[in-house]
């Protein structure tokens, strides 16, 4: 570990169900702050039943609550939270996903929030009023942070006119260590089909339901989709078909999803929301194309027929008319594209040295 610097800060990392993108952003962040002398003791608060390991591994301090998602209990849960960080007492909290940035924020303590929402809950596919009531809490709680970052553009926009105050809210979009090169394959392949790759929790914003309605077109047998991911929480959501070009294989870590994406010919993301699409560049580092459909921080990541393609995902003909026009050629040429991407806006050091600057401006404001 670095040498430590005079007054090196001290920061809690508030998570709930940590798993997928979320999860290797919160580990990198971690793993920088124990290499970055500005930063002392590094702790993770989590709910240790929904907590992906690779978070586990990296975090020097671990401290535990337990959550539920009954608004019934919410302040029970702010409560917890909020001794547990008393106990600890940091510098610094940044409140990762809306339920840590609920509970985070209903009691104030002596630290400096940051409140990261990684995509905002009103603007997923609920009801209008249950969107509206979202929108109404985190207009409230705005005020009882001191820094808010959104993941794109597309969820600044979305914020500000939510009435986000302009003056706490920045954009930082996500980056990515580069990856390991693949030493084997781990995937039997058919080097005749293009194959796919969807790597997500299986629940209703990750749209796997549209894309088993995409595949229901026989013109579609060609292309095989492997999908990695599992139910959330526990909660079923889906049955998956039984048609052969649709093969489970369950949750996968950092490395295993790596070269998984080593070996497919492309990604698909087929989304009803998100707010900037881990994913996306997971796959754009391992040179693939990203075909995902045209909501939120993906619009920003994927240039139509440059890294990748947009679909509508309202259109299903449509979908699948471009799904039956991919070819490996053209697959590979938008590939390479996508890592000069990569390589250009989304490397890991440049995500970090914008959250290390803000966060040391928070700290001294």
């Amino acid at each position: 570990m670095t040498g430590k610097e005079p007054g090196a800060l001290s920061v809690v990392h508030v998570v709930e169900t940590c798993c997928g993108g979320v999860a290797t952003f919160v580990a990198h962040m971690i793993q920088s702050q124990i290499d970055d002398p500005a930063f002392s003791e590094i702790t993770l608060l989590h709910d240790q039943r929904a907590t992906e390991a690779k978070l586990l591994d990296v975090a020097p301090h671990i401290a535990t609550y337990e959550s539920t998602r009954n608004p019934l209990h919410a302040i029970k849960i702010a409560w917890q939270v909020h001794q547990r960080l008393k106990a600890i007492n940091p510098d610094v909290v940044i409140l990762h996903s809306s339920f840590p940035g609920l509970w985070g924020r209903l009691f104030k303590g002596s630290w400096k929030t940051i409140y990261c929402p990684h995509g905002w809950s009103f603007s997923q596919d609920f009801f209008f009023l249950s969107r509206l009531a979202y929108k109404k809490i985190e207009a409230a709680l705005s005020y009882r942070c001191d820094a808010i970052v959104s993941i794109s553009h597309d969820e600044f926009r979305v914020g500000h006119d939510a009435g986000i105050p302009d003056s706490k809210h920045s954009v930082i979009r996500h980056g990515l260590l580069p990856s390991a090169p693949a030493d084997e394959p781990v995937l039997p392949l058919d080097p005749q089909a293009i194959n796919l790759a969807f790597v997500g929790r299986f629940e209703r914003q990750k749209g796997l339901d549209i894309l088993y309605d995409i595949f229901k077109d026989p013109r579609l047998d060609y292309i095989t989709v492997w999908l990695v991911g599992e139910d959330i929480r526990g909660v079923k959501q889906y049955v998956l078909p039984a048609r052969p070009n649709l093969r489970h294989l369950g949750w996968r870590n950092t490395a295993q999803v790596d070269k998984i994406l080593s070996q497919v010919d492309a990604m698909i993301m087929p989304s009803r929301s998100e707010g900037f699409g881990l994913a996306a560049i997971e796959a754009m580092r391992n040179r693939k194309a990203v075909i995902a459909s045209r909501v939120g921080g993906l619009g920003e990541l994927i240039i139509d027929g440059v890294n990748g393609r947009l679909i509508d995902i309202n259109n299903i003909a449509a979908c699948r008319t471009i799904l039956t026009e991919l070819n490996k050629p053209d697959l590979e040429k938008m590939g390479n594209s996508a890592f000069e991407i990569f390589e250009r806006e989304f490397r890991w050091d440049v995500c970090y040295r914008k959250w290390r600057q803000l966060i040391l401006r928070v700290e001294n404001s």
